[in-house]
C-alpha cells in the first residue's frame, strides 16, 4: 500500500549525473525511517548503481531478500535510514535490565495508543551485546486466561545478525506484532521470548527474571469493524460462511469458524475458532453451548460460558463488531472411533434458545443447535510389549504409572549441548487424571534447576487420560544445557505432577516415598 517512488527520476535518467542522482536520493531517505529498493535487474535508469552506492554509504541494511524468477541474488533490500547502532540508550518508557546471556533487555518502549485488529503493533527494544551469539525475537499477545491470539518471531535484522554487533554496543530493535481482526476488545499482555536461531530452542533469562517468557507490559485492543477488506481477511485457511452467515436470533451472526484439526484422538483437545458479527446489541444476557456429538445425536462433551469473555460480556458489544473466541473441546478417552459433528446454539438468560436462520442450509431453521462442522476421531497406534531399552528401572508410583526405563543421555556433555533422552511408561491403571512429565537437569548442590524440559508424553501427543490398561508409551524430551553452565557433575531427574494442581506423584526408592526419579549423572565439562 505505500506508493512507489522512482529513483533516479526520470529527468535524470538521461544525463545521468552522479551528484543530482545522490541528492535525489538523500532527499527521499530524509522523508523516511525505512526505505525498500526494489532492483532493476536491466539497471535501465541507474546503470552505474549511484542509487545503491548511495543507500550503501548513508542508510543501513538490514534484510535482502533474493528472487530467483528475477536472475538475481538480491531483489529486494530494506534500509533503516538511521543506524540502530547507538552510542547511549535515549529517553525511554520502561528501565529493566533483563539478561539473556549474551544480550541484555535495557529498555523499551511500548504502543501509546489502543491498536485495532488488522494493524500493527510496533514495539521498540534497546539492547546491549554482551558477547556474540545468533539469537531472534518472539513476541506473544496473551490474555488473561493464558490463551494466545498471535505471535511474531523474527530475527532482530537479517542482514546484521546479532553475532555481528558489536560488543559492549545498544542496539535499537524496532519489533512489531501484527493484531490479527476480529480480536476481542480489552487488555492483553505482551509477552517477550528468545530463541536460539539455529535449534530453536528456548533462552531463558539469566537476571532480572523468572525463567519463561517476559511481560513487557499491557496493550489494548480496541474493536475490529465488519468491512468487506475485514471479512476477507478472515478467509485464510478458514470456513467463511456464505451470505450473511449463520444468524442467531438477528443478534448475532457466524461468518467463519476454524478446527485445529480434523482428525483427533480420544483424550486430546479440539481447538476450535469462531468468528460472529454483531448484529444488533443484545439488551440481555447471552450463553454460547458447544457440543460434540456422535452420528447418532449422543452428546459426548458440552462447553458451556459467555460468547466472547468476561472482559466483553454481550452488554457491551456494539453493532457492526466483529468478535473472535477461542474455543478448547476434550475429546473424551473413551470416545470411540468414527465421525463426530460439532454443534452450537445461543440462549438467553430464560434459558430459551435463539432462532437459527441460515439462507444456504433450509434445515437448521427452527433447530435449537445448528451443525457448524465434523471431526474424525481416530484410535492411536498402542504397544503392550515390553521393549529392549538402554537403561532399566522398573520404577513404581502412587498413581499408578510405572516408569520402565530409558534409552539415551551420553554421560559427558558441554555447556549449550542438548540432551536428548527417551522414557519408556507403562499404565498399570487407566489413568483418571492428565499428568505432565517434567524431566530436570540439577546441578551439584541438587537443588539448583540447571535445565527443564516440562511436557505432556510423547510430544504433547499422548495425555495420560488416553492411555490403555497396560500400553506402554515413548515418551521422548530434549533438554538444553546453557551455554553459561559451569563444569560440574549434574543429575538428571524426572518428576510426573497433576496437570492441574501441580501436585506430583510420589515414588517409591529404596523403601522411601520421595517426588522424583533419579535417571544418571551427567557430567558437564568445558
Amino acid at each position: 500500500g505505500l506508493p512507489a517512488i522512482t529513483l533516479p527520476p526520470a529527468a535524470l535518467c538521461a544525463s545521468q549525473d552522479q551528484i543530482a542522482i545522490e541528492r535525489a536520493t538523500a532527499s527521499v531517505a530524509s522523508r523516511f525511517a525505512r526505505v525498500w529498493l526494489v532492483s532493476d535487474p536491466a539497471r535501465a535508469c541507474d546503470p552505474h548503481g549511484y542509487v545503491e552506492g548511495w543507500l550503501e554509504r548513508g542508510a543501513f541494511l538490514i534484510e535482502a531478500v533474493s528472487d530467483p524468477s528475477h536472475g538475481v541474488d538480491e531483489f529486494l533490500r530494506l534500509y533503516l535510514t538511521n543506524s540502530p547502532i547507538l552510542k547511549q540508550i535515549p529517553p525511554h518508557q520502561h528501565s529493566q535490565q533483563v539478561s539473556f546471556g549474551s544480550l541484555r533487555l535495557e529498555g523499551y518502549d511500548l504502543p501509546l495508543h489502543p491498536v485495532s485488529g488488522g494493524e500493527r503493533a510496533w514495539i521498540t527494544l534497546y539492547w546491549r551485546t554482551l558477547y556474540s551469539r545468533d539469537a531472534r525475537v518472539s513476541l506473544r499477545l496473551v490474555d488473561e486466561q493464558e490463551r494466545q491470539w498471535t505471535r511474531a518471531d523474527e530475527v532482530h535484522y537479517p542482514a546484521f545478525p546479532p553475532q555481528q554487533w558489536p560488543v559492549g554496543s545498544i542496539v535499537r530493535q524496532e519489533a512489531s506484532i501484527l493484531v490479527p481482526p476480529a480480536v476481542p476488545p480489552g487488555w492483553y499482555r505482551l509477552e517477550l521470548r528468545l530463541y536460539n536461531r539455529d535449534t530453536g530452542r528456548p533462552i531463558e533469562p539469566l537476571l532480572g527474571a523468572e525463567v519463561g517468557p517476559f511481560v513487557l507490559g499491557p496493550l489494548r485492543i480496541e474493536s475490529t469493524w465488519a468491512s468487506r477488506t475485514s471479512l476477507r481477511r478472515l478467509a485464510g485457511a478458514r470456513h467463511v460462511l456464505l451470505g450473511t452467515g449463520m444468524r442467531f436470533g438477528g443478534t448475532v451472526a457466524l461468518r467463519a469458524l476454524g478446527l485445529g484439526t480434523r482428525t483427533v484422538r480420544p483424550a486430546e483437545w479440539l481447538h476450535v475458532d469462531l468468528y460472529w458479527q454483531v448484529e444488533q446489541p443484545p439488551d440481555r444476557d447471552l450463553t454460547l453451548t458447544l457440543e460434540l456429538a456422535d452420528v447418532h445425536g449422543t452428546v459426548i462433551y458440552s462447553e458451556r460460558g459467555l460468547p466472547v469473555s468476561d472482559q466483553h460480556p454481550p452488554a457491551s458489544w456494539r453493532a457492526g463488531e466483529l468478535l473472535w473466541t477461542q474455543h478448547e473441546l476434550l475429546v473424551p478417552a473413551t470416545a470411540r472411533p468414527g465421525l463426530y459433528r460439532l454443534r452450537l446454539n445461543m440462549r438467553d438468560a430464560s434459558g430459551m434458545a435463539l432462532p437459527i436462520r441460515n439462507q444456504w442450509y433450509f434445515w437448521s431453521w427452527g433447530r435449537e443447535a445448528a451443525f457448524v462442522d465434523s471431526v474424525r476421531v481416530v484410535e492411536p497406534p498402542r504397544a503392550f510389549n515390553w521393549p529392549p531399552m538402554d537403561h532399566v528401572l522398573a520404577a513404581q508410583n502412587t498413581v499408578g504409572i510405572d516408569l520402565l526405563g530409558f534409552d539415551g543421555v551420553w554421560q559427558r556433555l558441554g555447556p549449550g549441548d542438548e540432551l536428548e533422552v527417551t522414557l519408556l511408561w507403562r499404565a498399570v491403571v487407566v489413568p483418571a487424571k492428565s499428568y505432565k512429565v517434567s524431566i530436570q537437569l540439577l546441578a551439584s548442590d541438587q537443588r539448583t534447576i540447571l535445565a527443564q524440559d516440562d511436557s505432556i508424553p510423547a510430544q504433547w501427543t499422548r495425555p495420560t487420560t488416553g492411555w490403555s490398561l497396560g500400553e506402554i508409551i515413548r515418551d521422548e524430551h530434549r533438554v538444553a544445557i546453557p551455554a553459561e553452565v559451569p563444569s560440574q557433575m549434574a543429575t538428571l531427574i524426572v518428576a510426573l505432577y497433576d496437570e492441574d494442581t501441580g501436585r506430583r506423584a510420589q515414588w517409591l526408592e529404596d523403601d522411601q516415598l520421595q517426588e522424583y526419579v533419579t535417571l544418571c549423572s551427567v557430567e558437564i565439562v568445558d
